[in-house]
């Protein structure tokens, strides 16, 4: 059992994802974080910035008793009358240390199958934990531009 207050799981490095297909993106080509402590992500509107972020906060769970945000998948990607997401799939490719073993290049597959109602997987209490904070730009733009 985890001591108060100390991860169980540290050293955690985001390798990579590759989006075969989510939202208006298919078959991205793989993005590859490592080495770098910073990617930027550019395209003009509508080429998927935000879905590839989206994606990416939806991967984590933060630890029990630790900040950070609980972002679902389902919460970026609700389901509507026009859309349900059915066939979307991505991997990411992670790396991280859990109880002192140092787990290098684990491949978590994230979808939802082609059949309709299906759900999101992997299974939300299956995500790996990681403290996120997710700024969309609704969070960014002062009040009174908001304000209608």
């Amino acid at each position: 059992m985890a001591e108060k207050n100390k991860k169980t799981i540290t050293g955690q490095v985001l390798n990579s994802i590759k989006i075969n297909k989510l939202k208006c993106i298919n078959g991205l080509n793989e993005i590859i974080f490592k080495p770098h402590a910073l990617t930027a992500i550019l395209g003009p509107n509508g080429s998927g910035k935000s879905t590839i972020l989206h994606a990416i906060a939806s991967i984590y769970m933060p630890e029990e008793g630790f900040p950070g945000e609980d972002h679902r998948l389902m919460h970026f990607f609700p389901r509507s009358p026009h859309a349900e997401w059915n066939g979307s799939d991505f991997i990411v490719n992670l790396t991280y240390r859990k109880d002192g073993v140092m787990i290098e290049n684990e491949l978590k597959n994230y979808g939802k199958a082609d059949i309709r109602g299906s759900r999101w997987i992997q299974i939300y209490a299956r995500r790996p934990l990681r403290e996120v904070y997710y700024l969309g730009i609704d969070k960014c733009v002062p009040i009174i531009e908001s304000e209608k």
